[in-house]
């Protein structure tokens, strides 16, 4: 499984340089909205649309929503990233909580509202972005702090975890995870930076590089946690099967999606 995982984890990550660095414009919207709609596709299932036909009419609708906000829709970006951490800020609190308000998760047009916000900031954000000069350092800072943050967690955990994080939520995860996770993710944003740094004169402020990678590992292990939260209130183990060693699309992004916003307001702030 661990092998598996890693490989898959490789060939992602490898697609992410290509479609970063190789992809015009266009090629660039296809792929990003094409990955957002399969993960669409993944939450209808979380939200308990069980017909085949209504989760494709939900994810046609979802996506045609988002391409109609990013065509006629501008200079939102800034308001849509601060109203996306005020929003999980609030999944952290009901994670906090749970099994309290559990009722709220049986019910599907809520579910089905919910994942407007969950993955239409980060879908905006990255290609709100993609003109800009330093898009590629951002966009493949993303998946690495991500990346870094994930793996961190899960072998610190594996290997050292004896303090549950979150047991009613995610039985697995740790203190001793998180830890690993942001020490990680410190390390990688502080040589990603140093490289970029050298090559293109561009990176963080010493302060950032504490900062930035504990809100990359806050928001990334939330998103994470909301995820399992729903997930066990519908009793799934994964949200798909498309990722071999990862589950589902939603699985491998649920960091991503939710560390995102944090992450964007901060390129734009410290870099």
């Amino acid at each position: 499984m661990l092998q598996q995982r890693i490989l898959t984890a490789f060939f992602l990550f490898l697609f992410l340089f290509i479609a970063a660095f190789y992809f015009n414009e266009l090629l660039f919207f296809l792929f990003l909205t094409a990955i957002t709609t399969l993960a669409i596709w993944e939450w209808s299932q979380l939200t308990g649309i069980a017909s085949p036909a209504a989760r494709a009419a939900y994810s046609v609708i979802v996506i045609g929503l988002f391409v109609l906000a990013y065509f006629f829709l501008s200079n939102i970006l800034p308001v849509l990233l601060l109203l996306s951490l005020c929003f999980w800020v609030l999944a952290f609190i009901l994670i906090l909580l749970y099994p309290a308000f559990s009722s709220v998760w049986d019910k599907k047009t809520l579910l089905a509202l919910i994942g407007l916000p969950v993955l239409f900031p980060c879908w905006y954000g990255l290609l709100s972005l993609r003109e800009e000069a330093d898009f590629i350092y951002v966009f493949i800072g993303l998946f690495l702090l991500v990346g870094a943050a994930d793996t961190g967690a899960y072998f610190a955990g594996k290997y050292l975890g004896k303090h549950k994080l979150a047991v009613r939520v995610s039985p697995n995860k740790t203190w001793e995870g998180v830890a690993g996770g942001m020490l990680c993710c410190i390390a990688v944003t502080y040589l990603y930076s140093l490289i970029q740094s050298e090559q293109n004169e561009i990176g963080f402020s010493l302060p950032a590089l504490i900062l930035v990678p504990f809100l990359v590992t806050s928001f990334s292990i939330t998103g994470d946690l909301f995820e399992s939260m729903l997930k066990r209130n519908r009793n799934l183990k994964d949200s798909g099967n498309l990722l071999p060693g990862h589950g589902g699309i939603l699985d491998r992004i649920d960091g991503v999606v939710a560390a995102a916003p944090v992450y964007l307001l901060s390129m734009q702030i410290f870099v």
